[in-house]
């Protein structure tokens, strides 16, 4: 069975949750929440993204729509999906639509294939799965731990996408 996700516009919030944020490093205003809800105790999952998080237009549908359609044997954790949403929201706003994958190992990926570039990275139920996958030009794999280098995927993806070398 698949997770229903319904997905929040940005809005203020509460003294509560802005102490909540504050411990983590965030601040007050919430730029969008992606709320991933299933029957039983985890009953709700909130991922909030950054305050400066532009996420692509593809990824609410994706994360609402196409993810719970290709985890069809309901493998992927909540915590899984939400850390894919985490990294979606750190890409460049004109990052295209990537294939999505969802792997019988229970890792949930996005690959793109621009010009000479492929770039990917994965999520897994376990962290020690979550990696970035790139190569130019059929080249040498390189893969790195995407843990610590969200930021850097960011970056290779904006220069992709603005035309220049990485």
């Amino acid at each position: 069975m698949t997770a229903p996700v319904a997905v929040e516009a940005p809005r203020r919030v509460s003294s509560a949750q802005q102490r909540a944020l504050a411990t983590a490093g965030g601040s007050g205003t919430v730029a969008r929440q992606i709320r991933v809800i299933e029957a039983g105790p985890d009953a709700l999952v909130s991922t909030i993204l950054s305050e400066t998080a532009q996420p692509p237009a593809w990824v609410e549908r994706t994360i609402q729509y196409e993810v719970p359609a290709r985890d069809e044997a309901g493998r992927l954790k909540l915590d899984t999906l939400v850390r894919f949403a985490q990294v979606c929201g750190e890409l460049p706003a004109r990052t295209p639509k990537p294939y999505i994958g969802v792997g019988d190992d229970a890792t949930l990926s996005a690959e793109w294939d621009i010009g000479r570039f492929h770039v990917a990275f994965q999520v897994g139920n376990d962290v020690t799965d979550d990696s970035i996958i790139f190569e130019v030009d059929g080249g040498e794999i390189e893969e790195l731990p995407l843990t610590g280098n969200v930021r850097l995927l960011a970056v290779i993806m904006s220069q992709i996408v603005a035309g220049g070398q990485v």
